[in-house]
Formats: structure tokens, sequence, C-alpha cells
């Protein structure tokens, strides 16, 4: 297996660029504690920390990954990097919680960017031969930053200015990448049809409107706020699909679905943004409610989680050309049925070492699908598509764990006073506390329980069309 000069600067720039996106997912959760702690937040304000870069970064997915088939996936992934760069830097200049929300809002539009044109500049730039060892790479890239993000932020949690020590080695990352992404060569051309923009406008509005509400919700209510995003959603939604359905290049290729593959897929990563990344968000915030864990040991609890993504994509990489799809596609379906329970059993009254071992075996659905998932869903489609599908495919991916992470923290904020806040922190074993902690394990459980259930009834068709592709 042979790399040129170019494929190894390509691969190499892409990988340490997504590195940095889930980092700053994973790491949300665990800085939200001392961002709680620092500024005196109750629960629902310190969503917005969270909820803001999903909002946007699920938003912006469709409309970048058709902009890198028009306008070119070089530009369209060196602007992602330039306002995720801008973010950092807005995010430590002014010291205010309300700064650092807009600055992670800018870089959920910039991760939506550099996100779809990296996964097209390898589907398009590097030989056919090299494409799953490159993927491969890339999903174990994917899966040390997911280990780097909740570690690192464990370690700046006890600093008063762990926020902007943490932007600062973002920005230090940020400034080589830049440079780097200048001197890409594009093997592919553009397309020179006509760009959708009543489409892309529509599809952005009804993402937007939908995981706003479900982001949002358990903070404004039933309030008018809601009530207008309701009535605009219902408004935007059938526009959108009448004119994809007659646009010449639709922003959202619908056509994509009726490919067996890409759709399998896409269900797929559907099912890893609830059976995983959103019970990862919350899982520092209740372990800090029902355990004496101190921030470091929910710190390295999350990382267990997160060491799945960093062994599996490299061992199953070697053996990659005898491991079936369908073997791939099956252990992550068992890993996302079988984990919540086993969490659930356990999570009450587990040791440190048994809720490392629990959330390690949380984490294995997404490591073992980063080996595979991204690699099938882009190269299932036309290469003149794959930004398209890209786009696609991670507004499936995203949206879904956009939308699923607020439905996690909605269901929880119904157990959970709306003044918690700063009390978390505190572990005494009053008659208050251990009501409030009942509460929050008695929703959590349920959570688990639902989300199995979910995992189980899809896999089931999931499997059946799969074998029958393969077969």
């Amino acid at each position: 297996m042979t790399f040129t000069r170019k494929e190894w600067h390509i691969l190499s720039t892409v990988c340490l660029s997504m590195f940095l996106i889930p980092m700053n997912i994973t790491s949300s959760s665990v800085i939200m504690l001392s961002l709680m702690k620092e500024y005196r937040l109750t629960y629902q304000e310190s969503q917005w920390f969270i909820n803001v870069f999903m909002v946007l970064y699920a938003s912006f997915l469709p409309i970048t990954g058709r902009l890198s088939d028009l306008f070119g996936r070089k530009r369209t992934f060196f602007i992602g990097l330039c306002l995720f760069f801008m973010g950092f830097v807005l995010g430590t200049l002014i010291e205010s919680y309300q700064n650092i929300v807009i600055s992670r809002g800018l870089c959920g539009i910039g991760a939506a960017a550099v996100t779809t044109s990296a996964t097209s500049l390898l589907s398009t730039n590097i030989a056919e031969k090299n494409r799953k060892f490159s993927f491969s790479i890339f999903g174990t890239f994917l899966g040390v930053s997911m280990i780097v993000g909740p570690f690192l932020s464990s370690l700046l949690n006890d600093y008063s200015n762990g926020w902007i020590i943490y932007s600062t080695i973002n920005l230090v990352i940020l400034i080589p990448l830049l440079i780097s992404s200048l001197f890409i060569l594009e093997r592919s051309k553009r397309e020179s049809r006509a760009f959708d923009f009543c489409g892309s406008v529509l599809l952005t509005v009804v993402i937007f409107s939908l995981v706003s509400v479900a982001s949002f919700f358990p903070v404004w209510g039933w309030d008018i706020k809601t009530k207008s995003i309701c009535l605009l959603l219902s408004a935007c939604l059938p526009l959108l699909f009448f004119a994809e359905r007659k646009a010449v290049n639709p922003i959202v290729d619908l056509k994509l679905l009726s490919n067996k593959e890409f759709s399998s897929m896409s269900i797929i990563s559907l099912l890893l943004g609830g059976g995983y990344i959103s019970l990862m968000m919350y899982i520092p915030y209740i372990l800090n409610k029902v355990t004496s864990l101190s921030a470091a040991q929910v710190g390295t609890v999350v990382m267990m989680s997160t060491l799945p993504s960093l062994m599996f994509p490299p061992l199953i990489s070697k053996f990659r050309a005898q491991v079936n799809d369908n073997v791939l596609v099956a252990v992550t379906l068992m890993c996302l049925v079988i984990s919540p329970l086993y969490l659930l059993a356990v999570i009450s009254d587990a040791s440190f070492v048994q809720l490392c071992f629990a959330m390690f075996f949380l984490g294995c659905s997404f490591g073992v699908s980063l080996s595979y998932l991204d690699g099938i869903a882009v190269s299932s489609v036309e290469l003149e598509k794959s930004g398209l599908a890209a786009g696609t495919f991670n507004t499936f991916r995203i949206g879904g764990e956009s939308i699923f992470i607020p439905l996690v923290s909605s269901f929880t904020a119904v157990f959970i006073s709306k003044n918690v806040g700063i009390d978390i922190f505190y572990n005494e074993r009053s008659e208050e506390f251990l009501s409030d902690k009942l509460q929050v394990l008695s929703s959590f459980s349920l959570i688990l329980v639902i989300t199995s259930l979910i995992c189980f009834i899809s896999s089931i068709p999931i499997m059946n069309r799969y074998r029958k592709l393969k077969s």
C-alpha cells in the first residue's frame, strides 16, 4: 500500500483538523461542570454551552456539504478552519458566559464546514486502493480525539481559567492547520451546476427549528418562542419537500435514501447518536449527582467510554480485507442494545472499576463504527456527489445527536429542580440530596431502558436489509 506525498499531506491535514471536532464535543460535558461552578449556572443555563454548538453544527451540515461540491472542497475546508479559529479567539477575549456561548456557536458552523469537506476530500483525492485504510486512519484520529477531550477537560477543571487554557490549546493546533490547508491540491473538478439556494435556506431553517425546540424546551417551556418556532417549522417542512422534488440540483438528494447501503449507514448513525453520544454527554452530570466520585474520577470514567474509539479502528484496519461488513454492523448494533442495560445494572452502587468497564462497553458500538461507517456511506455514491453524500450522511448523524442530546436533557430536567447549578459539587448525604439522587437515577434508568429498546427494534430491519444487500 503506497501513498503519494500529496495523499499523505491531505490525509494528515484532514485527520488533524477533524481531531478538534470530537475533542470539543466530548470535552463539553466535563467543561460544563466547571463553568457551572465558575459562573454559578443552573442546569438549564449550562445546556446552552453544549446545545448551541450542536444546533448550528447540525443546521449547517447540508449547506456546507453542497457548497464543497460547488465552490471547492479545499475552500470550504479552509473557511471552516477560519471560523473555528475565530470562535476560540472570541471566546478568550471577553471572559463572560454569554461570550463563550457565542464563540461555541461560531465554532459549530466552522465544524460543519470542516466535517463535510474533510470526508469529501478523502474520498475524492485518495486512490481507491488506499481509501479503506485512509478511512481507518481517519477513524483512529477521531477515536484519539474523543479520549483527549474528557481527559484534557478534567485536568483543566481545577483551574479558574481552565476555559482560557483549553481555547489556547485549540488555537495552537489550528494555526499550522490553516497554513497546511492552503497547500492542498484537489484532484476532482467542481460542479458547474446551479446552487439550490431555496432548498439550502429551507433545510437549514427546518433543522435549526427542530434542534432548537428539542434543545431549549426545558428552558422556554410552551411560551411564545416555542410556539413561534413550531409554527415556522410546520410552514417550512412541506415547502422543503416540494422544493427539493422540483429542484434540478437539490441540496438534499432524496434519491440517496433509496441507496440501501447509504440509508443503512445513515440509520445506524442515528442510533449511535441516541445510544452513545447523547448518553455520554450527560453521564458526567449523572455521576456527580448519584456517586461520590471526584472530578478527576468522573473524567476518567468518561474517558473510558472513548477508549474503544482509539483501540478498534487501527485493530480492525489490519484485518479489514478479511472482516465482512455484516459482522461489523452486527457487532455495532449488539453493543447498542446490550451496553445501556449493563450500565443500568451497575450504576446505582458500582465501584469505580465497574463504572469504567461499563463505560468502556458503552463506547464499543461507536469505536467499531468508526472503522467503516463514513467510508461505506460516502463511497456508495457517485464520485461527483461525494460532497452531497457527506453532507446528507453527516446531517443524519449530527442531526440525530443534536436532537437526542437535548431530549435526554429534557427528560432529566423533568425530575430535577430548576436551581440545581452549584449544589452538584456537594455530596452531603442529607435527606434532600438523597431524594434528588433517586429522582436523577430513576430518570436516567428509564432513559437507558428506552434507548436499548429503540436500538433493538431498529436493528432487526437494518440487519435483514443489509444481509440481502450483501448477498
